[in-house]
């Protein structure tokens, strides 16, 4: 088969757009050392493990159940007291303390998990200083039902960050429940220790602010649960992408490279048939 030189020039050029000119709407990248993920979409920076405070917990050595007590006290210090909206028996400010943490999995309560994200601005994590929770939206109707009073919930959530990340980054689709996010490919390929659990939202459920948000990374679900529960995780982001380290150099696979060699060889070749008949003819 043969192709005319237009179109073997035509063919090269879409390869090399297709090496360096598709921007995915995920980008991991490093700043200052720490991995991270960048949402094109979202214009989001999500820590790229999402279950960091117990990677540096862990990274402490210490013996079960109390593992990493140092760390514990300074994100303590760093973010403690919390303010929120006072309700029940939690008044405002809360005094958070070390029996919010469990240090052998990594979950905390909505309180610890907000006085962690302080910490990661305090230390400056990634060379950022405003790491917060994930935001949920309640009034999102997206959601596949609503409460009594009110209150969009459920699956399908994409108005929430997370929900986005799961739903629309991780390719399922809503409102029905999901696989495990961990299971998801788009998302295991660029995140490191994926809860199938629930994770702390930074929003308060303002009918009943005892509770606050969380979402459900076992099946996709936007639910709420008291302040006080030990069972979620955190996991932090910040608004837009930090100065990586270093800017990537477009690459092409080996077998791009070889198909692109062929392209342009098979374009000399024609290239030089149309100069032999030109020079025939003017003879």
């Amino acid at each position: 088969m043969k192709f005319s030189t237009s179109t073997l020039s035509g063919l090269a050029a879409l390869m090399l757009l297709g090496a360096g000119g598709v921007q995915a709407a995920l980008q991991p990248y490093t700043s200052q050392g720490v991995n991270l993920v960048y949402s094109t979409d979202q214009d989001l920076t999500w820590t790229a493990d999402a279950n960091l405070f117990n990677t540096l917990c862990e990274a402490k050595g210490g013996t079960a159940p109390a593992i990493c007590p140092n760390l514990i006290a300074a994100i303590i210090a760093a973010g403690s007291p919390v303010a929120h909206t006072p309700s029940g028996s939690f008044p405002s400010p809360h005094d958070v303390v070390d029996t919010e943490f469990d240090q052998t999995n990594g979950r905390m309560t909505w309180f610890a998990a907000k006085a962690w994200v302080a910490y990661l601005n305090l230390i400056a994590y990634g060379g950022a200083t405003d790491w917060r929770l994930w935001q949920a939206d309640p009034s999102d109707t997206n959601c596949s039902s609503i409460d009594p009073v009110g209150q969009h919930q459920g699956f399908g959530c994409i108005g929430n960050e997370l929900g986005y990340l799961y739903y629309e980054e991780g390719g399922v689709t809503p409102p029905n429940p999901g696989p495990p996010i961990s299971t998801l490919s788009p998302l295991s390929n660029m995140f490191s220790n994926l809860q199938d659990w629930i994770y702390w939202s930074g929003t308060e459920y303002a009918p009943n602010p005892y509770h606050a948000w969380y979402f459900n990374s076992e099946n996709g679900a936007q639910v709420n649960v008291n302040k006080g529960s030990e069972v979620p995780h955190a996991w932090a982001v910040r608004p837009g992408q930090l100065e990586p380290d270093s800017q990537p150099i477009p690459t092409v696979s080996v077998l791009g490279l070889g198909l692109l060699g062929l392209l342009l060889a098979g374009l000399a070749r024609a290239r030089i048939r149309s100069l032999g008949a030109s020079g025939d003819s003017a003879l």
